[in-house]
């Protein structure tokens, strides 16, 4: 008998009328075979995913195709831009450091403003600030590009300049994923529908995830077919496109200007908001893990002679790490608890562990695979504990700070892996995704612990007959 129960308390059906016992004695069930069970599990995931995906259709024919693929493609500049700078140094000048320190830059310069983008959108309207700020990011990739011509072997540039300008190109680099989520998180407001939140915070992380495989296959096809410069040219062709979808389509982008509360912002504090800070610093050894297995991909490339296949072998980390998003996604698996947390730590430790032993191509293969199923995983684990968490009047506030979160990780990843694959090799910069990996799993005990002692612990049992 449970201790949580009374014993033999009698209570009325509502269906017969009539008093019965409940008990936790049920009656023998047939033993399944397993094929029924492999059939039953079947039937249960094509009814969940079918529910999944007419969720998400009814989002997308709300505001239009143009606004998924528009919320697409203005994702690349943010996803790749950092990729673009460190491969197109180590194309052209054979070392890995400058482009890794300037990749920080513009990873650490983008996590700054995005409260700032966060609060002018809300107050100005989404497409003013879009369309000057992507302006300003055209001018600012245009003086890279220059800058990264005085870097040409038998040449000396100025590195301050660079860093500059790399610093510049962060500022201005529009982050759409996060002005998107404040979107959702005001609808939240409004209609209090949680389900349609899961669903287009689910739809966020999609897109986030795939834009890393495909801004990875445009850097590696420019890198292959024409030159080094061609990555960071391409990021200014699809901001220029991005231009004109707003100028001809104005729906593409259907977020106005909010009515701005006045007063100061409730802080994030109180309740499991107290544990926010778990979830965020998460994020934080996800973006370290992703920013230095991409830079040790980099110095994989050059250590090897093979620079043209650094953007396919990270597609390749995006497109399972896609994958596996996916299927949590629209399986609807629970992906807030602390058990999930764990387990999906655990899987990226384990990969990563790999990642760092191969020497050669086909191992290397094998263990980015491995990595990128078990990133997407924990991708969506973490931005389902923060939205869990988050009370109605915070998520806004919890999301975007999430964004910054990740940002900043993966400059800090670049960075770290950058300096170490230049002092030692790259087998000792992959050492890096494994400890961020291990920090993660770590934060995942420590989540598991505080939510279990703040709320299953302080269950108490019924009093026993």
């Amino acid at each position: 008998m449970s201790p949580y129960r009374i014993k033999n308390k009698r209570i009325s059906s509502p269906l017969s009328g009539f008093p019965f016992l409940r008990t936790r004695n049920k009656l023998p069930e047939k033993p399944r075979t397993s094929r029924q069970a492999v059939s039953e599990l079947g039937t249960r995931m094509r009814v969940s995913s079918r529910y999944a995906q007419t969720r998400m259709q009814n989002i997308l024919l709300t505001h239009g195709w143009r606004f998924f693929i528009f919320s697409l493609l203005m994702r690349l500049p943010a996803s790749m831009v950092m990729l673009a700078v460190m491969m197109m140094l180590a194309y052209q000048n054979n070392e890995a450091t400058l482009g890794g320190y300037a990749a920080g830059t513009v990873g650490i310069s983008a996590a700054f403003m995005i409260p700032v983008y966060r609060r002018l959108s809300d107050r100005w309207g989404q497409h003013k600030i879009f369309f000057a700020v992507t302006v300003l990011n055209i001018l600012a990739l245009v003086w890279l590009l220059l800058e990264s011509l005085s870097f040409a072997e038998g040449t000396s540039g100025s590195i301050t300049r660079f860093l500059l300008a790399a610093a510049l190109t962060g500022i201005t680099t529009v982050p759409l994923g996060t002005v998107m989520r404040s979107y959702w998180s005001a609808e939240y407001l409004k209609t209090k529908d949680r389900r349609k939140l899961n669903v287009s915070i689910s739809l966020e992380t999609m897109l986030d995830v795939i834009a890393l495989p495909a801004g990875a296959v445009i850097a590696g096809l420019s890198t292959l077919v024409f030159n080094a410069q061609a990555t960071l040219f391409s990021v200014l062709i699809i901001d220029v496109l991005g231009l004109l979808m707003i100028l001809w389509r104005p729906g593409s982008l259907p977020i106005e200007r909010r009515d701005m509360v006045e007063g100061k912002p409730k802080p994030l504090r109180g309740g499991n908001r107290s544990l926010l800070w778990l979830p965020q610093t998460g994020m934080i050894c996800l973006g370290t893990v992703l920013g230095s297995t991409q830079a040790a991909i980099v110095a994989f490339a050059l250590s090897t002679d093979q620079i043209s296949v650094t953007g396919f072998l990270i597609a390749l980390l995006g497109l399972f790490a896609v994958a596996s998003a996916l299927f949590i996604i629209f399986e609807r698996l629970p992906a807030f608890t602390w058990v999930a947390w764990l387990l999906s730590g655990l899987g990226l430790t384990a990969a990563t562990l790999l990642l760092s032993l191969p020497s050669s191509l086909e191992w290397l293969v094998l263990a980015l695979v491995l990595v990128g199923l078990s990133y997407g995983i924990c991708l969506v684990v973490v931005d389902s504990v923060l939205t869990s968490l988050a009370a109605r009047s915070n998520l806004d506030l919890a999301l975007s700070t999430m964004q910054a979160c990740s940002l900043g990780g993966i400059a800090v990843g670049f960075v770290w892996a950058a300096d170490l694959s230049e002092s030692y090799n790259h087998q000792v910069a992959l050492l890096v995704p494994l400890i961020a990996a291990v920090f993660f799993f770590v934060l995942g005990h420590l989540y598991g612990f505080l939510w279990r002692s703040m709320y299953e612990e302080r269950l108490a049992p019924l009093p026993q007959d």
